[in-house]
């Protein structure tokens, strides 16, 4: 189950980096300035699939949310994500693994119904 779990984490950033696959830049970046990710285009419909994911990140707590984040919709290695989070990389792997199983929680028992939903005060809508 958490393989699929990654597996719908890489979709979901994917998605959030606007479609593209992850690595590091063939062009600079004022080339493409002005061209932002998904969180540039209000237009864009998240698919429900994609959306669920959403979800299911906005229930974790802020330190694994960013984790999972960082490392599934941004680009770089982990060095440099730990880095930028201001951890090491152990603690990113510990922090990736527990939100992991967390996600595929909210995943398998759907995240209307997480007791966490009510215990964060987060409300989804």
């Amino acid at each position: 189950m958490i393989d699929w779990t990654r597996v719908r984490l890489t979709r979901w950033g994917n998605w959030c980096k606007g479609g593209r696959r992850t690595g590091y830049p063939v062009s600079s970046a004022f080339i493409h300035a002005n061209e932002g990710g998904r969180c540039a285009d209000v237009t864009a419909d998240m698919p429900d699939d994609i959306q669920e994911v959403e979800d299911a990140v906005r229930l974790l707590s802020y330190s694994l949310a960013s984790v999972v984040i960082g490392v599934y919709a941004r680009t770089g290695p982990l060095w440099w994500k730990a880095t930028q989070l201001g951890i090491s990389r152990r603690t990113l792997k510990r922090r990736l693994t527990l939100a992991e199983s967390q996600v595929d929680k909210y995943l398998r028992v759907g995240v209307d119904t997480c007791p966490e939903k009510v215990i964060q005060g987060r409300i989804l809508t």
